[in-house]
């Protein structure tokens, strides 16, 4: 989401889980934590279909 054109679709079956998505929106990371969790999590080289459940 601190990406243009980048969207997350969470998915929530309990209305905990709901709100748990909606408070993630305020969380601000700096860009240490971005540049740390693209270290950890490298894009895709390329594109692959979603796992569907």
């Amino acid at each position: 989401m601190a990406q243009p054109g980048v969207m997350a679709i969470p998915k929530a079956v309990r209305e905990s889980h709901l709100r748990e998505n909606l408070a993630a929106a305020s969380i601000t990371l700096r860009p240490q934590d971005l540049a740390e969790l693209d270290a950890l999590f490298a894009p895709p080289r390329r594109k692959t279909a979603l796992a569907m459940v």
